[in-house]
């Protein structure tokens, strides 16, 4: 994009394409790392609900 832009211009219309495709691409990798971080608090949380429940009665240290 940035080449584009130095060649044609930061309005041209292939600059502001490749801006729009690179946006959508951005919006998608942070949708994908807030999701992936969801999951991740998700069995934390999870864990640290059935130690608290069950105590050290079971042994979870590999539990992901």
């Amino acid at each position: 994009m940035i080449a584009e832009a130095n060649t044609s211009g930061y309005t041209s219309d292939r600059t502001i394409k490749y801006s729009q495709e690179l946006d959508q691409l951005l919006n998608q990798y942070q949708r994908l790392k807030v999701q992936s971080c969801k999951k991740v608090r998700f069995r934390q949380f999870l864990r640290q609900s059935i130690l608290f429940f069950y105590g050290s009665k079971y042994k979870l240290h590999n539990f992901q």
